[in-house]
């Protein structure tokens, strides 16, 4: 596995080898997250945990709670413990499409997770930027219709932030089938 995960660092660090050129600009406005009108019949709980199911994720890793003090944030991925924290306030409307952003950033962490801080991630993608591209783009991946950083245009997805977040996803499916 140790030798899996090398090789999956290395395809995708050679895959974003991202200059400033390359990558367009993020949506408009990325410091707030719209606000859908609530689902009729949605349940957040019901919807989180059928979303963690789809895309193998442990429960016990996420928890829902209260972000009043920065109600903008939807989700954090917490690094060294590579746990994510979902905004009770999230409409249902974006609950899964938070979990898939959340959940790639659980799967750079696997890959790339070395110390207590999130450096490393930063350092395989090219800057903070681009490891919340990359992981908008494998939401998008895996059925996201809307993301925080490239908004609901999956065509703002560079060709190498596309490449890098199949790797993510592939070697996430490889890593549950065992491989």
């Amino acid at each position: 596995m140790r030798t899996a995960r090398r090789f999956l660092a290395a395809a995708i660090l050679a895959a974003t080898a991202i200059t400033a050129n390359a990558t367009p600009a993020a949506a408009a406005n990325p410091t707030h997250m719209p606000v859908p009108a609530k689902g009729r019949g949605c349940d957040y709980q019901t919807t989180l945990q059928t979303t963690l199911r789809a895309l193998h994720e442990d429960p016990a890793d996420w928890s829902v709670v209260d972000m009043a003090d920065d109600p903008t944030i939807a989700g954090v991925t917490r690094y060294p413990e590579n746990t994510v924290r979902m905004n009770a306030a999230l409409p249902c409307d974006l609950i899964a499409d938070v979990a898939r952003h959340e959940h790639i950033h659980r799967v750079q962490w696997a890959v790339f997770g070395r110390s207590d801080a999130k450096t490393p991630l930063e350092d395989a993608f090219g800057g903070d930027e681009e490891v919340e591209r990359v992981a908008d783009c494998g939401a998008i991946q895996l059925g996201a219709e809307y993301t925080y950083y490239l908004g609901s245009d999956p065509t703002l997805c560079t060709s190498r932030e596309n490449h890098a977040a199949r790797l993510l996803n592939d070697w996430w499916t490889a890593h549950q089938a065992g491989a």
